[in-house]
């Protein structure tokens, strides 16, 4: 697609930084212990069915994926292999095998982190987690949203979730603002985790840039705060600043209104 409109030069490339990944709990053996750098979709509701793809190393030999807390969120390999290559990246950083898994959680499942360890002959990976959002706050990303005139309008309260699903791709999302209290605009990328080094851009409805953010204090994954009563529309700007993307880019877009 191509970049929102009136913010193309403002995009600058960026390092590369690397991957999140899940951690490894057992015998690792010799070389990359297994691990996990991405995991698509970045978040499911209550009631989902579908499949979980999950990309890192050492996972193609994996024998069991288990979800804790429960029965509430059931889970079964259907399919294990070698991962394709992804664009801007080496497979030492973006992973050599992938994973799809079968999903199911219960419709009364309560919203939260779901904890899951996958079981490979090198070792246990622990410390991965799958969201599950509130069904009357969680918002598909919805295409196309690449400009200002087709940006999707959010608003506090809501988590959208989305990707950048191709090099030099943009999400633009539109506010009205006017709240009496902060609004919060947070990314969960790398901490899904995701191959996605996230970027965002606030501007007003003249398309003048009013904050712009790269990494935050100890994570990939930017932050952007509204003052209260700042006056709409504004439109933020989500994007990768390597240019990369792909099915691997996912995130959550988090808008919450603080007092």
């Amino acid at each position: 697609m191509r970049k929102a409109a009136g913010i193309l030069f403002l995009i600058l490339p960026g390092l590369l930084a690397k991957s999140a990944f899940c951690q490894e709990n057992g015998a690792a053996g010799s070389g990359q212990a297994p691990a996990v750098t991405a995991i698509e979709p970045a978040a499911v509701t209550p009631g989902f069915s579908g499949l979980l793809k999950i990309r890192g190393f050492k996972l193609a030999d994996a024998t069991a994926i288990t979800f804790t807390g429960g029965e509430e969120v059931k889970a079964e390999i259907r399919e294990r292999g070698v991962a394709e290559a992804v664009a801007g990246f080496e497979l030492k950083e973006a992973g050599e095998s992938r994973l799809e898994v079968q999903v199911s959680v219960s419709a009364d499942t309560v919203p939260g982190r779901r904890a899951f360890v996958i079981t490979t002959p090198a070792g246990e990976v622990r410390e991965c987690h799958l969201e599950i959002l509130p069904a009357e706050a969680a918002v598909a990303e919805k295409e196309p949203n690449d400009g200002f005139p087709e940006a999707q309008s959010v608003r506090p309260g809501q988590t959208v979730w989305g990707g950048i699903g191709k090099e030099k791709d943009v999400d633009v999302y539109r506010l009205e603002g006017g709240g009496k209290g902060k609004i919060i605009l947070e990314i969960l990328g790398a901490r899904v985790p995701s191959l996605l080094d996230a970027g965002l851009l606030l501007s007003d409805s003249s398309g003048a840039l009013m904050a712009m953010e790269d990494d935050g204090p100890d994570t990939r994954d930017p932050k952007i705060t509204i003052p209260p009563g700042q006056k709409g529309p504004l439109f933020l700007s989500v994007y990768d600043v390597n240019d990369h993307g792909g099915p691997w880019h996912g995130y959550q877009l988090i808008i919450r209104e603080e007092q």
